[in-house]
């Protein structure tokens, strides 16, 4: 359902852009460098509301119905867990509850030992920093570049698409929930 919502949207964007002179495109899809920049501020005021120590979760969607999601744990500042949920919908129950595939949990002692699984162990700020200087820094002629901030403000979607790719094309961050310990 999501990817038929940034369907839709990619396709909205992409109608208004013909409205507008070609100087005034500087980015395809729903990046503004004013919404990161707003948005880097309400994280920066959190972070330090919460004293650097929160969760946040990461989900992956596939449309072969592949989905996983990872939460970390961040205390003053460092990654201290980790736990991952890969699962499936399903799609006879009327609810789709989740059918678990596989879960892990990482503590500090074994942080990182899951490597080829989960998202990247990284705090906010190094997520606002990829976000700022790789994923929002694709090459606009052959991708739509994605950002939301859905979190109260804080970032919920960074990254890119290659343009005119229907499946699992996604490169970036989309991120449920942000909570403070």
């Amino acid at each position: 359902m999501k990817k038929l919502y940034t369907i839709l949207l990619v396709l909205l964007v992409a109608g208004s852009l013909n409205s507008c002179s070609k100087d005034d495109i500087t980015t395809t899809g729903t990046y503004s460098a004013k919404d990161f920049d707003k948005s880097l501020k309400v994280w920066a005021a959190y972070k330090t509301s919460v004293n650097n120590s929160y969760t946040y979760t990461t989900l992956r969607q596939s449309f072969s119905s592949n989905n996983s999601e990872t939460q970390l744990t961040v205390i003053n500042g460092e990654v201290t867990k980790r736990d991952y949920v890969n699962f499936q919908y399903d799609g006879a129950s009327s609810t789709h509850d989740r059918i678990i595939l596989k879960e892990w949990h990482e503590t500090p002692a074994n942080l990182g030992s899951h490597t080829d699984e989960g998202a990247a162990i990284l705090t906010l700020d190094e997520v606002y920093d990829k976000a700022k200087n790789v994923w929002l820094k694709a090459d606009t002629k052959t991708n739509d570049i994605f950002f939301e901030a859905k979190n109260n403000g804080i970032l919920s979607t960074a990254g890119y698409t290659l343009k005119g790719c229907a499946d699992d094309c996604f490169f970036g961050i989309n991120i449920t929930s942000v909570t403070a310990l």
